[in-house]
């Protein structure tokens, strides 16, 4: 799958450069997802370069957050205005990844880690998250979900280092 979005990648100019190839391409592959379907989509990054998180979980963790952003955009009557925020920042310091994502939505009913699925066939979706979360749960990492005035919120804390 990597090697594939890389591929695709290489022919058109860089709408986010973080300086992380695979975070990279994530990005600019939903950016130009989300430019194709006439959703405003800004992202906030910093020099990612030196993330140490293996690329497999990386990408699992944003594109499946990202996909559920631009589902959830594309679920608004095209009279509604569809954005998404995304800011992923690296902190050499503490040794974590920062990343926040915000979407516009429609009301939808939290519970605990469980988000009701609005595909007409329930039992052949509802796998991204769950990934999301036993890679996230494998590093110890903290997140949150929101859902308040038109706008849904995921964000996290994911040090580099899993713990035993």
């Amino acid at each position: 799958y990597l090697a594939q979005l890389l591929e695709s990648q290489t022919s058109r100019p860089l709408l986010v450069n973080c300086r992380h190839p695979v975070l990279d391409t994530v990005l600019n592959q939903k950016a130009y997802a989300a430019q194709e379907a006439n959703i405003d989509f800004h992202c906030e990054v910093n020099d990612l370069s030196g993330v140490s998180l293996p690329d497999k979980d990386l990408a699992v963790v944003l594109g499946n957050l990202l996909d559920n952003a631009l589902e959830a955009c594309l679920q608004l009557s095209p009279g509604q205005v569809r954005w998404v925020r995304v800011k992923l920042l690296h902190s050499r310091e503490d040794r974590q990844l920062f990343l926040s994502i915000e979407n516009s939505s429609l009301p939808l009913e939290i519970k605990g880690d469980i988000l009701p699925t609005t595909k007409a066939d329930p039992t052949l979706h509802g796998y991204g998250l769950p990934n999301v979360f036993a890679i996230l749960k494998k590093y110890h990492a903290d997140w949150t979900m929101n859902y308040g005035e038109g706008a849904f919120l995921f964000a996290l804390e994911w040090p580099e280092e899993p713990t035993s």
